[in-house]
């Protein structure tokens, strides 16, 4: 619409202000809004009720992606109607998307009655019953949850059958689970499974909130429906305006039902990925009782080594030393210091210090390199 034919309509009908946000596509779930207001062009009351469809497809809600968006997100489904009960009209706006789902209502008014098809709402039934247009898109957003919960349904099974119980759920005992992540190719497997139980949580928190939303808007448009009938007297048993509030009724019980379904399947995601978490430290767990075993064994063999050297090295030492330069033996068979005494001491004691001296360096630097990356970790 032109700012010119919004004016003209804003002011003629005198709609409510809150809607024009609505109207430009502010997500505003919470904006449902019913009233009586004075219509001054015939000094009697009209009836005015808008709100707001949360957006269900998320392939189709975030589509910045593409390369025909250029505007972000696509607007949610808002729907206003004014009821004039003296000029006997309704005005409907709907605002959304033009992707031809949210406007799919008009082709159920049948313009006639076809035999074929049997009867179907009329543009008669319509006018008579003025919130059925509002029934109409929210069945629309109904049918909307349901793809939404499909593919919820379907991500959630593909990863369950990957870690599905034996065939008889009642032995208790999760063998081919067990088998099937003992034999995946490392952690990388048990990554990307997580990493999709992830996803569909997240699907299913989305779609928790939104379908508290529909159960908001379905009961407070049933309160408006239930106002607006005993006002004008149009309750009457068996006609459209009645069947108009039996299928509200229907769809909140519908929302409802919905929402215990997302409960349930949030309930199998969180047992599917404690079951991975409990057998991946199972697993953790199973290796480093290995590590243990190998290294209890590597000990046993390093305290062989350290006592046949204990045994040993002072026999060695001394033959060494003995068998050096700094000693030799006389033709009388005694035996005598030489004069490289003096420098075999000095080069040992060097080669010594040097080689201590090294050590701790080398351990002083590691330790001021982890003090320094802490430190920057902490001013970070």
């Amino acid at each position: 619409m032109s700012l010119a034919t919004t004016q003209k309509i804003f002011k003629q009908f005198d709609i409510h202000s809150g809607f024009l946000l609505d109207l430009l596509g502010r997500p505003n779930y919470w904006s449902s809004v019913s009233q009586w207001k004075r219509d001054e062009l015939e000094g009697r009351n009209a009836f005015e009720f808008f709100c707001q469809h949360p957006r269900w497809h998320q392939r189709g809600r975030y589509d910045k992606g593409r390369q025909h968006a250029t505007k972000g997100n696509k607007a949610p489904c808002s729907v206003y109607m004014h009821h004039s009960p003296s000029k006997n009209l309704t005005l409907y706006i709907v605002a959304a998307p033009d992707d031809g789902e949210w406007f799919s209502f008009v082709h159920r008014i049948q313009l006639g009655h076809c035999e074929k098809d049997g009867p179907k709402l009329t543009p008669r039934d319509a006018a008579v019953s003025p919130f059925m247009i509002h029934t109409l898109v929210n069945s629309i957003a109904w049918e909307s949850s349901t793809d939404y919960m499909a593919e919820i349904r379907n991500r959630l099974m593909g990863q369950l059958r990957k870690i599905n119980f034996d065939d008889d759920p009642g032995n208790g005992i999760p063998t081919r689970a067990v088998n099937t992540l003992r034999a995946m190719e490392a952690r990388r497997e048990l990554e990307g499974l997580t990493i999709l139980l992830n996803q569909v949580s997240q699907m299913i928190n989305t779609g928790l909130s939104s379908v508290f939303s529909s159960i908001q808007l379905s009961d407070r448009m049933m309160a408006a429906h239930k106002t607006f009938c005993q006002r004008n007297y149009m309750d009457a048993p068996g006609s459209i305006v009645d069947r108009t509030h039996s299928m509200m009724k229907y769809l909140l019980d519908a929302f409802y039902c919905q929402q215990n379904y997302f409960n349930g399947y949030n309930l199998r995601k969180e047992t599917a990925m404690n079951f991975v978490f409990h057998i991946v430290t199972q697993q953790d767990s199973a290796t480093n009782l290995d590590m243990a075993a190998k290294m209890s064994k590597d000990s046993s063999s390093m305290n062989t080594i350290t006592i046949v050297t204990m045994l040993f090295l002072p026999g060695t030492f001394s033959a060494t030393v003995f068998s050096s330069v700094a000693f030799r033996a006389t033709d009388s068979g005694r035996a005598e210091i030489t004069d490289y005494m003096w420098p075999f001491l000095a080069v040992t004691v060097v080669l010594t210090v040097s080689v201590v001296g090294f050590w701790y360096w080398r351990i002083k630097t590691k330790e001021n390199f982890r003090l320094k990356v802490e430190y920057d970790e902490e001013k970070v």
